[in-house]
């Protein structure tokens, strides 16, 4: 029973093709995020550093999901 829950033992009962599909969409959905802050620009605040902006604001969004999916597992 107790070898049941060790992650290893996932691999036979979940297909690759769903970690990749992860990856692959995670990839998209930020780069479409990057994408969306581009074409918005950022606050007149932080109007020297675009980049720095760019990347703080795809690292929350990052930490907001681990933080939720972290919460719920």
């Amino acid at each position: 029973m107790e070898e049941n829950l060790q992650w290893g033992n996932l691999q036979g009962r979940i297909g690759a093709y769903y970690g990749y599909a992860g990856v692959l969409i995670t990839a998209v959905c930020f780069q479409v995020a990057n994408q969306v802050l581009i074409v918005l620009g950022p606050p007149k605040s932080v109007q020297t550093d675009e980049w720095k902006f760019r990347n703080l604001f795809i690292s929350w969004i990052h930490a907001l999901i681990v933080g939720t999916w972290d919460i719920l597992w």
